[in-house]
């Protein structure tokens, strides 16, 4: 077993190696600690310099992959199985990136809002209230989000949260691309009637 799971990953041919990848991650999704271990020394420095590339600070690129991997542990009965182990794997660490990024955004704002308010007036309630508006804000976009057709949520998620291209909205959704791009548009136009009101 373990001789296998090593010729899994030291494959010549590009298709083999995918096949291999793809058992390598059903063994994981088992339980196979062996699998996971090699998935993550596999993974790591791939998913290390996208990281680098996405994001500039290292130590949070660094900790997104270990929530990733991590992540993955906690759910492995939960996951399913994939074509691409890599493609898995990054996007599912730029989301992780993105995620951690709005939050330092957030935090950025809030504490950019209470800077200013400190030189006029140090209060505890002005912090409250900017924390309140922000989440009313999110709450708002993720109800708005939650009350679209299922086939636009979608289209909506991968276009923006998800950061796909139109050509790959239609590989993942298996629709042609002007309907694709119908989703897209309608659903942008039922989130601003939702929100303008």
């Amino acid at each position: 077993m373990k001789l296998n799971l090593i010729n899994m990953i030291h494959g010549k041919s590009k298709s083999s190696s995918n096949e291999r990848e793809i058992e390598l991650w059903r063994n994981f999704r088992k339980g196979d600690r062996k699998a996971f271990e090699i998935l993550f020394k596999t993974y790591t420095p791939v998913l290390y310099q996208y990281g680098l590339k996405f994001y500039y600070d290292a130590d949070i690129v660094e900790d997104c992959i270990q929530e990733l991997f991590l992540y993955l542990w906690k759910s492995k009965e939960n996951l399913s199985d994939v074509s691409s182990v890599k493609y898995y794997l990054v996007t599912s660490l730029r989301r992780l990136i993105l995620k951690n990024k709005t939050i330092q955004r957030r935090q950025s704002t809030i504490d950019n809002i209470i800077t200013s308010a400190d030189l006029f007036t140090p209060s505890h309630e002005l912090e409250l209230i900017a924390r309140q508006l922000i989440t009313e804000s999110d709450d708002r976009l993720t109800n708005a989000i939650n009350q679209l057709p299922s086939r636009q949520r979608e289209a909506i998620d991968l276009k923006y949260f998800q950061d796909k291209s139109y050509q790959e909205i239609v590989i993942i959704m298996c629709v042609n691309y002007q309907t694709a791009r119908k989703f897209v548009y309608k659903g942008l136009q039922s989130l601003r009637k939702a929100l303008a009101s």
